[in-house]
């Protein structure tokens, strides 16, 4: 391992810089969609109906910049950890394990509650139900077990990394 890494050092450091530019702009616009979108949320609590509404046509792909830009970030962190020996993880890559879990727990929940309204909204015709439901349990599924994987992936190569790193 560390002769590819010795070999693609200044590889390695530029996908660090991208992965630190591009995990920013992320986290930044997926913070300020969650503040925004929250906001017109509360303001619609007195009206179930707008709520609902709205709460259905949020635009999630914008809010999910938030979890995916702090997953680059991680990233970042974790690419630079295989680079330096004397870096420590920082507090992003500290807590991916808990993060991963809890990403995988609120998108398996939104998911789940997104099936449920779809699946309200076309009760009387079944061939709806099982379209609209299908792509969230698929989609949802792999992501979730795909996050849940990457967090075993992640908790089992710290710790040999970390090993390699005081035995070199």
């Amino acid at each position: 391992m560390n002769e590819f890494i010795e070999k693609n050092k200044r590889l390695l450091k530029m996908y660090c810089l991208l992965a630190k530019f591009f995990g920013g702009i992320l986290t930044f616009v997926g913070c300020i969609a969650v503040i925004g979108h929250s906001v017109a949320l509360i303001s619609r609590v007195g009206d179930p109906n707008s709520f609902l509404d709205y709460f259905v046509n949020v635009p999630w792909g914008m809010i999910s910049f938030l979890p995916t830009g702090y997953l680059v970030l991680g990233l970042a962190q974790f690419i630079k950890y295989l680079l330096y020996d004397d870096y420590q993880p920082r507090w992003i890559l500290g807590n991916m394990v808990k993060f991963l879990y809890l990403y995988a727990i609120l998108l398996a929940a939104f998911l789940s509650i997104f099936c449920i309204i779809e699946c309200n909204q076309n009760l009387d015709q079944g061939y709806k139900i099982a379209y609209h439901a299908l792509p969230f349990v698929f989609y949802g599924g792999g992501k979730v077990l795909l996050l849940i994987g990457l967090d075993q992936v992640l908790r089992r190569i710290m710790p040999v990394i970390e090993e390699s790193k005081t035995l070199v």
